[in-house]
């Protein structure tokens, strides 16, 4: 039995047929294909073009053209070579390469800009939290020795902000190094000689020295030139200890003088009297 289709199923194919002539005239309009097959055409001919090209081009003929011929090398000059009237006989001498921050002629420039980094672990489980502060106090250039002219610590910079806190943690806590300072002695004030910066240890809410810090250590560089490393082991029974001097000389320049050297006391005294520790 032969069936027919319905009059709803041919109307829709007649309907479909139409807009698929509709569709095709209009993609006519817009796209070129003639282009298109051209493209395909072109690279499909790549390989021929090229290997065609060795019958037209001179490769090697090219290069002789561009690259200059290749020039006999002179004698060496030896000891025993006759000077020769008229002619140039001086030896110039290569300056030899200098290494990082240090000039070619071999004096010092001093340190510009120093890093002091402090680093301690957490305390353990059920004790209260160890707490360390950097500070650095500035001293006048007629008074080198006495009452500093500011202090910075974890809540102030310098009045031109030559030296102040990169990081501050009062528990220990985190990765690296806990607290870190910069200080940029090439922007300090030619009216201050001396730095000195110290590491107090907060004694609220307990009593602690070095040697009751978790693993405390101290690193002090100028850029990647470490200058001084330590433990505070020279310092157990301290509270607070001077860690760096920084001494501007009479020409301008800043010299790094090391030492560790411990106080018992509370931070406050300790920052009043920090740069009589170690006078000399």
């Amino acid at each position: 039995m032969t069936q027919h289709p319905e009059p709803q199923d041919e109307a829709v194919n007649r309907l479909l047929a139409q807009h698929q002539h509709a569709l095709a005239d209009g993609l006519d309009s817009v796209l070129d294909v003639e282009a298109g097959l051209r493209e395909i055409l072109l690279q499909s001919r790549h390989d021929t073009a090229v290997d065609d090209l060795d019958s037209v081009l001179d490769v090697e003929g090219g290069l002789a053209a561009v690259l200059p011929t290749a020039s006999a090398p002179s004698p060496a000059i030896t000891p025993d070579t006759q000077d020769t009237p008229g002619e140039d006989q001086t030896v110039r001498e290569l300056p030899q390469p200098s290494g990082p921050g240090r000039p070619a002629d071999g004096a010092s420039p001093g340190i510009r800009k120093a890093e002091v980094a402090l680093r301690w672990n957490p305390s353990p489980a059920g004790q209260p939290p160890t707490d360390l502060d950097l500070v650095a106090a500035a001293y006048p250039a007629v008074d080198p020795y006495g009452d500093p002219a500011y202090v910075v610590h974890f809540d102030s910079r310098s009045p031109d902000g030559s030296i102040y806190l990169n990081r501050d943690s009062k528990d220990g806590k985190g990765f690296g190094w806990d607290e870190v300072m910069t200080l940029e002695l090439d922007w300090l004030d030619s009216r201050y000689a001396r730095v000195v910066v110290g590491v107090i240890i907060q004694q609220h809410p307990a009593h602690r020295t070095f040697a009751q810090v978790p693993n405390p250590g101290l690193r002090i560089r100028e850029g990647y030139t470490v200058l001084t490393e330590d433990d505070f082991s020279g310092v157990p029974g301290a509270t607070a200890a001077t860690v760096a001097e920084f001494v501007r000389d009479e020409s301008g320049t800043w010299n790094h003088h090391p030492g560790i050297h411990g106080f018992d006391g509370d931070p406050a005294s300790f920052t009043a009297t920090m740069g009589r520790t170690h006078e000399r």
